[in-house]
């Protein structure tokens, strides 16, 4: 990762978007507003932004960061601006009473902000806000407060995706700095970010990613341009690959006759292995027979042992009376 930022929490950052290693986690990169290249974006995933908003020549590499299938994400600089990036851009720092910013809703399904993978919730619902900047711009919305008002809000960017967070983990902002937010939010983040650096792609036709369709894909089977919308195949652009399949909607399950089958193969010769299914209605288990003899045996053996009558006591013979 890298953050951006000339305020105390530049640690922090470091620390949530740390990336694990062989060596153990190591920290973001961080850099001030002033000193921060667009060349110092060539091996990160994930750009943590905390100050003015990009402008000039740092704003388009950051635009072409996110295209890439890289992953930014905006801190309050605390303080309004008319500067936008990605068509969004800060308002007005708004204070809370005793009662704080309650967060009312989030996407639990996707995003950073989802359920862990043992359907746990984020501690959301918890989470006091003192203090948020509004988020001024039309983005999809992941995360709001009970009066309507964005907490997190999300913007597509070609393959990547720009990110708008409206608080800060300063106690006088929120409890957002206790880590059990920002630290997963920005970890995943991190992670869906890794695919600007992945050469090889995936994809189905029809579902190629805006970054992808502005490169010019050469054909491996032709060696000429291809469509990689419509036309499955294995595709160069450079060092990239893209493989694009048939998507699956079209798989066919019907049953091919024999004779169908002969004839795509043509005068190729060829063995059909046919497996035949056995009728086991009338076939039964022999164990089944084998546990009704033993169970048999053990009720004859029963019968044999039983025991047998007990004999009846005979009656006490008279006694002569005494003289």
């Amino acid at each position: 990762g890298l953050v951006v930022t000339g305020s105390a929490l530049g640690p922090l950052w470091q620390a949530a978007a740390s990336a694990a290693g062989r060596d153990g986690r190591t920290p973001a990169k961080r850099y001030a507003p002033d000193d921060v290249t667009p060349a110092d974006l060539r091996d990160a995933t994930l750009v943590v932004w905390q100050a003015p908003l990009p402008e000039g020549e740092m704003a388009g590499a950051l635009r072409r960061f996110a295209d890439e299938g890289g992953r930014v994400i905006f801190f309050p600089p605390n303080k309004a601006a008319t500067a936008r990036f990605a068509g969004l851009g800060w308002g007005e720092k708004q204070t809370s009473g005793d009662a704080g910013f309650a967060v009312g809703r989030w996407d639990e399904d996707q995003g950073p902000l989802a359920n862990t993978d043992e359907g746990l919730l984020l501690p959301l619902a918890k989470l006091g806000v003192r203090q948020r900047q509004q988020v001024v711009g039309q983005a999809a919305v992941l995360a709001a407060f009970d009066d309507g008002q964005a907490l997190l809000v999300r913007q597509s960017l070609g393959q990547g995706e720009v990110y708008f967070c409206a608080t800060l983990p300063l106690l006088a902002w929120s409890e957002m700095g206790d880590g059990l937010v920002v630290v997963p939010m920005l970890q995943r983040l991190l992670a869906t970010g890794s695919r600007r650096l992945q050469r090889d792609s995936v994809a189905e036709c029809g579902q190629i990613g805006a970054g992808d369709l502005q490169l010019e894909w050469t054909s491996i089977e032709t060696g000429q341009r291809g469509d990689v919308q419509t036309q499955a195949g294995v595709y160069q652009s450079g060092d990239r690959w893209l493989v694009v399949n048939r998507p699956a909607a079209e798989d066919e399950f019907e049953r091919v006759g024999d004779e169908a089958v002969s004839g795509l193969f043509g005068t190729l010769s060829f063995q059909l292995f046919q497996a035949q299914r056995d009728d086991t209605a009338l076939q039964g288990e022999i164990w089944r027979m084998f546990l009704f003899l033993m169970l048999l045996a053990l009720l004859i053996e029963a019968w044999l042992i039983r025991p047998g009558p007990i004999p009846t006591a005979a009656p006490p013979k008279p006694q002569p009376a005494a003289a």
